[in-house]
């Protein structure tokens, strides 16, 4: 047998392993994208009819690179020098990619960073199916995760010039090594992942989980090479850091940009930001980020619903929430159980599913009732908004930042 034939076979069946994630992520991709762009339209509208003032209608006009995706389009096209100190707290992996584009003929800063963000966007929707399979085996909560994550309202920055699309690409890919015990694609993910944003180095933390566990089952090689993607998200951190060492005179400045309250990078208590946004929301002081209160208030009432509900646990699991099914036992602590199991006579028996699968749910993971309980219409309207604020928002920014480079 050839080596052509065995490598047209091994493309041949890694083909078949990857066309159902594609297949998954390309809906859902389609569709959050053309929300955030027609939430942009609304944006551009709203900013220039209502007159929201200069910083809403330019951010608007800037389309997806508004905002800190300017900062990024300007280190693609002329590197961090010339642009002060606060660019370094934008990590460089993204631009280093995007720049890779600028060899095409035509293209831009801006559009080889839109590319890039968005590649790594549709295929971090195709790992988390991959993942998903792999902890559930369930085609149909396969899919609708990868809705719930699309249509997410935060999700609007997916689609724009930031590397919140890398870094989620990057920690689905290290959790999916991680989880299949291949170590080495772990550290390569988690390595980027720290190149990308400063938290990926928090990839440490779920590592050092998934290792301990599998130690004493480990190989020697194994567990070296397990050692190693515990260290690689702040090994790959590091590597800039010490960049900046060289180029600056700093190791810390980036991560001291980045926590700087002018940069709006403080660490901050939940509760306290909670209790603030709530009193703001009471008296009317600053509604932009009052609305917080309003929907974590929202977001608490839904979790009571679903206490109350527990024979809707089989959408979560895409109906493998039942007891004994694939060996998933929900451990639930014995007083809630007191008070969850007498409400099981409302709803539907643990021991069965609401409803058969129809050749819709096959195709696409959801149906009409599943819509309305996954809250993906909701969500629709969640990113919309989102996406519409986060072009209008007006939060003050450095006026150079405005312009075009």
């Amino acid at each position: 047998m050839s080596s052509r034939t065995i490598n047209h076979r091994t493309a041949r069946a890694q083909w078949e392993v990857a066309s159902p994630a594609l297949r998954a992520a390309a809906l859902p991709f389609v569709a959050s994208r053309a929300i955030v762009l027609v939430a942009l339209g609304a944006a551009r509208f709203s900013a220039s009819v209502f007159k929201l003032g200069a910083i809403a209608r330019n951010a608007s006009h800037s389309g997806l690179l508004a905002w800190d995706a300017r900062w990024y389009e300007r280190i693609t096209a002329h590197g961090y020098a010339g642009l002060g100190n606060g660019a370094l707290r934008f990590f460089p992996l993204l631009p280093v990619l995007a720049r890779s584009f600028r060899a095409v003929p035509g293209m831009t800063a801006g559009l080889s960073l839109i590319i890039v963000a968005n590649i790594a966007s549709f295929a971090a929707f195709a790992v988390l199916y991959r993942l998903v399979m792999f902890e559930l085996g369930d085609e149909a909560c396969a899919r609708r995760a990868v809705w719930l994550l699309a249509l997410a309202p935060p999700a609007f920055v997916l689609v724009m010039g930031y590397a919140e699309s890398l870094l989620l690409l990057t920690s689905l890919v290290a959790f999916l090594g991680l989880r299949e015990r291949r170590y080495a694609l772990a550290i390569c993910a988690a390595f980027a992942a720290g190149l990308c944003r400063p938290v990926g180095m928090l990839l440490a933390i779920p590592a050092v989980i998934e290792v301990a566990v599998s130690w004493r089952l480990l190989p020697a090689r194994e567990r070296i090479v397990g050692a190693g993607a515990v260290l690689a998200a702040p090994a790959g951190a590091a590597a800039y850091l010490g960049w900046a060492q060289v180029t600056v005179g700093s190791f810390w400045l980036p991560l001291r940009e980045q926590l700087s309250r002018s940069r709006r990078g403080t660490i901050a208590d939940p509760f306290v930001t909670f209790a603030r946004d709530a009193r703001d929301l009471v008296h009317g002081t600053h509604l932009g980020t009052a609305e917080h209160a309003f929907w974590g208030a929202a977001v608490a009432a839904r979790g009571v619903h679903h206490l109350e509900a527990p024979g809707r646990l089989w959408l979560v699991h895409g109906g493998r929430a039942r007891r004994g099914v694939d060996g998933f036992q929900p451990r639930i602590p014995r007083a809630v159980r007191a008070r969850l199991l007498p409400l099981r006579h409302r709803r539907c028996d643990a021991h069965e599913r609401p409803q058969d699968l129809s050749s819709r749910d096959r195709a696409f993971g959801l149906s009409a009732p599943r819509l309305r309980d996954a809250g993906i219409s909701r969500q629709v309207c969640a990113l919309t908004r989102c996406a519409v604020r986060g072009q209008t928002s007006r939060s003050r920014v450095p006026r150079a930042m405005m312009a075009r480079p």
